[in-house]
């Protein structure tokens, strides 16, 4: 049990109230862009899947990372929205721009790309998830890493007590001690993909929060007493199908903008800077860049800076 002494219970209420995690129990977190950043290698492998099959589909870092933000063009399927703006002939980048991203995509998709297109698709996502399952066998190519502080983070919370576990969309060979370098997996008391067969039924893939719910019957967690880590504005949907609070982070996909329109209930630059704010005793001068308010539910957004939640963290483990 952890805790620190005060002058009383009311007192205890009280900073666990301004701090907004009073129950916290159970973290679980997203993979990319929250502990590793593989996006070189996923550029790498959409680009050499695309040039696999002879075409010409340029985009950039940036227009990928916008790409992914929209979970169903994630990866292989991004190719879909490459084709189908150039067959639109407009400008990528103009187009990721636009707001409700997610719905400008699927008409453009819808407009330009029929069954006959499903061939070279289909060999494209194919390609692209060899490259992957390769890249995060041989993580000396340096194309994954993990996030800056992401083991402190680690360390930080299971300090404090917290249950910690994982829980990605990425293919299973990314779960595996090769796809977290620097971090000791033994760690994470629990680590789910997609895919993953528990109790004889295969776990659902985001934005589904069925990994998330598996998760927690293993620990006998109720919602609130959970989080989810996330860096994608589908992360937001993942937590919300479960019906735990969501947690964004600013190290991989998302924007500030795209996780305050889609209702996040925290935004932290990282994961050290989230486990911080939650660790017992809590480190001075940490603020999220967005929270709501009371209980994370009443749609009050606080600024960064804002002084509210300076009480220490209470409680039992």
């Amino acid at each position: 049990m952890v805790t620190i002494q005060n002058d009383g219970t009311k007192l205890q209420a009280a900073l666990l109230r301004q701090q907004g995690f009073e129950r916290l129990r159970l973290v679980v977190l997203d993979g990319d862009g929250v502990l590793r950043d593989s996006s070189a290698l996923v550029y790498t492998a959409l680009s050499k899947a695309v040039e696999s099959q002879g075409l010409s589909l340029p985009f950039d870092m940036d227009d990928l990372r916008r790409i992914r933000t929209v979970q169903k063009y994630c990866d292989g399927p991004g190719a879909k929205v490459l084709l189908a703006v150039q067959r639109e002939g407009a400008s990528l980048k103009e187009v990721l721009a636009r707001p409700n991203l997610g719905a400008e995509l699927d008409a453009i998709v819808a407009r330009h790309i029929t069954p006959a297109d499903d061939r070279i698709l289909d060999e494209i996502s194919r390609k692209h998830d060899q490259i992957i399952s390769e890249g995060f066998t041989n993580v000396g190519n340096g194309l994954v890493h993990m996030v800056p502080g992401a083991a402190e983070a680690i360390a930080r919370l299971k300090i404090s007590g917290y249950t910690v576990a994982v829980f990605s969309n990425a293919p299973s060979i990314t779960n595996q001690q090769s796809g977290f370098p620097g971090i000791d997996i033994s760690q994470f008391y629990a680590r789910l993909v997609k895919g993953d067969v528990i109790d004889g039924r295969p776990v659902e893939g985001k934005p589904s929060g069925d990994g998330v719910t598996r998760i927690m019957r293993m620990f006998g967690a109720s919602p609130e007493e959970v989080v989810y880590v996330g860096d994608s504005p589908s992360d937001i949907k993942v937590a919300r199908n479960a019906g735990v609070t969501i947690v964004s982070v600013m190290s991989g996909d998302g924007s500030l903008d795209q996780f305050r329109a889609g209702g996040s209930d925290w935004v932290f630059r990282n994961l050290l800077e989230f486990s911080k704010y939650v660790e017992v005793p809590r480190a001075e001068g940490v603020t999220p860049l967005l929270r709501k308010g009371s209980a994370a539910r009443t749609g009050e957004v606080v600024a960064e800076g804002n002084s509210e939640g300076s009480g220490r963290l209470l409680r039992g483990g």
